[in-house]
């Protein structure tokens, strides 16, 4: 049971994406802290971080020799043992802390039960720079969300006409969880598998947000057929706009005592493009 009574507490921030996306609260919660842990991959990140406090440690360096399930666990034991020595422990994450960050919720589910304070605050994640860079919005069609190896290997419905974000595709097909580079087939199989839904010539978009001032979005567009000629880092997203507009179905309107002469308010509004921007800049 949580009962927050424990001397030791844990709070779990967002350093956004870039240097300056950070809160204010965020901030207040660096500066307090006996102890600071960093899950940050840029220095110009890290410096930011340590201008605030300079009592870090750089979980990052937990990688080396270890595969990435060993290293989230070990990055887990290093967050607890901080709390468990009673202190008021900040973990600052990349982007979002609660988004693709396996040890902040491991983390979070163990000092819980174990009675003591955690809490975490939002950060600016992939996705929503995503949005903002594309000029997408989730409302206009949907939104499906998956990881690219998750999505590959289990049974998906996928509605075509709604958006689709794949997150890690970079890393699709990889299950050494040793190397940040797709497996062998990983990306033919994903073209394979997105074909159920969308035809060949389907307009993708693989996108990276700038984790650096100097940085541009990456907003490189291809056909679904073409994707195995794309260069991926590990972090690379996909987004696949709809195919195709989703219709109404009376059955369902009549649940409501509605039809369709009832909609024009919805009509007035002006649809999204199905593939907005398609283009690299």
């Amino acid at each position: 049971m949580n009962t927050g009574n424990r001397q030791g507490r844990l709070t779990i921030v967002g350093a956004g994406l870039q240097p300056g996306q950070m809160t204010l609260e965020a901030e207040s919660h660096i500066r307090a802290a006996d102890v600071v842990l960093l899950i940050l991959p840029t220095a110009l990140a890290a410096h930011h971080v340590i201008s605030l406090n300079d009592n870090f440690i750089n979980l990052l360096d937990l990688y080396e020799n270890r595969t990435r399930p060993e290293t989230y666990k070990a990055m887990a034991e290093a967050i607890v043992e901080q709390v468990h020595q009673g202190r008021n422990t900040c973990v600052v994450a990349y982007g979002h802390p609660g988004v693709f960050v396996t040890p902040t919720h491991a983390v979070m589910r163990q000092l819980q039960e174990q009675g003591y304070s955690v809490r975490m605050l939002p950060g600016i994640s992939a996705e929503a720079c995503l949005i903002a860079d594309l000029g997408v919005d989730p409302a206009e069609h949907g939104w499906q969300s998956f990881e690219a190896t998750s999505f590959l290997f289990t049974q998906q419905s996928v509605a075509p006409t709604a958006a689709l974000i794949l997150w890690q595709v970079g890393l699709t097909g990889e299950v050494s969880l040793k190397r940040f580079v797709p497996g062998e087939r990983g990306i033919d199989a994903l073209i394979t598998c997105l074909q159920q839904w969308y035809p060949a010539d389907h307009r993708v978009c693989v996108y990276e947000a700038p984790i650096s001032p100097l940085e541009q979005a990456r907003k490189e567009w291809v056909a679904l057929d073409e994707l195995n000629t794309v260069q991926f880092k590990e972090y690379s997203t996909l987004y696949v706009p709809p195919v195709h507009r989703a219709t109404l179905i009376d059955s369902r309107l009549e649940w409501l005592a509605l039809n369709k002469s009832d909609l024009k308010g919805f009509e007035a509004v002006p649809a999204a493009p199905l593939s907005p921007w398609q283009n690299n800049n």
